[in-house]
């Protein structure tokens, strides 16, 4: 009980003094609103428009929406500021997965010049007094020659100038077999020349000129060829025969390769073994 009292005791004593706190911030609160003047109060009045009047401002408001600025007159030589529009910038793409070359399109018309490397131009000349004959088939040689050393200097010493201008560029053609020679007239400027010659003979053939007096000035001279056979061998001796009995052996053997029932790698071996036992005569 005595708790109780002392309890009730504190609690009395707590309101007494929030009670004197309230009368002090009360009593300065009023000294301070003596000084001023008191302030009206605004009295708000709230203006309720008739349901048409609601509709007219809604529609109102949307035309006001819907319109369009107005246009400003355009002045002579002054252009009116263009209006602001939005660039709508497209997104982006995702990069692919895996990036692969775009097919090479081979343009159509004329194709492209390809640079081909051929190396240094050969040169027309070599300062060389040289000819070269060869056999073209039994009965004809090409020659050819270049005549840029220096034996043109050395016979225009000897002979002269004028003697050299007045005599005749000819190709002798010596026939090795029968020891005989003919000339032929050329032109020396051509190069080259195509010699008619009879067939399975030996030659030689020599550039140079005829003096006026006949006398002929050798240039340069080519190497012997040997023209070819326009037909078979003319040697008919039994050193190069085969008996009837050898001939049916090979031809039994290789033709037809089939019928003989052998490899092409047998056939072979037999038809060494064959002309191994064959003997020529001569031998």
């Amino acid at each position: 009980m005595a708790a109780l009292k002392k309890r009730g005791k504190k609690k009395e004593s707590s309101a007494q003094v929030s009670g004197s706190r309230k009368q002090s911030k009360s009593a300065r609160g009023e000294k301070r609103d003596a000084g001023k003047q008191p302030e009206k109060k605004k009295v708000s009045k709230k203006v309720v428009a008739p349901a048409g009047r609601k509709r007219q401002v809604k529609s109102l408001r949307r035309e006001v929406g819907k319109a369009k600025p107005p246009r400003v007159p355009r002045k002579r030589g002054v252009r009116a500021a263009p209006t602001p529009t939005k660039v709508e910038v497209p997104p982006a793409p995702a990069p692919p997965e895996r990036l692969m070359p775009a097919p090479r399109r081979v343009p159509v018309g004329e194709p492209k010049e390809i640079y081909i490397d051929r190396g240094l131009p050969l040169p027309q000349t070599y300062g060389e007094d040289r000819i070269t004959a060869m056999a073209k088939d039994p009965n004809w040689i090409f020659a050819y020659w270049e005549l840029t050393g220096p034996r043109k200097m050395e016979v225009e010493k000897q002979c002269g100038r004028e003697t050299l201008e007045n005599a005749a560029w000819v190709l002798r053609v010596h026939d090795c077999a029968l020891s005989r020679w003919s000339d032929i007239r050329i032109d020396v400027g051509a190069g080259n020349w195509y010699i008619p010659v009879s067939e399975d003979r030996r030659f030689r053939v020599e550039i140079g000129v005829v003096t006026p007096e006949g006398r002929f000035i050798p240039f340069a001279s080519s190497k012997e060829l040997q023209t070819p056979r326009s037909g078979p061998s003319p040697e008919v001796s039994e050193g190069w025969m085969v008996s009837d009995e050898t001939f049916r052996k090979f031809l039994a053997v290789s033709y037809p390769v089939g019928a003989s029932g052998l490899s092409p790698l047998e056939i072979a071996k037999r038809l060494r073994e064959m002309q191994a036992q064959i003997r020529h005569p001569r031998e």
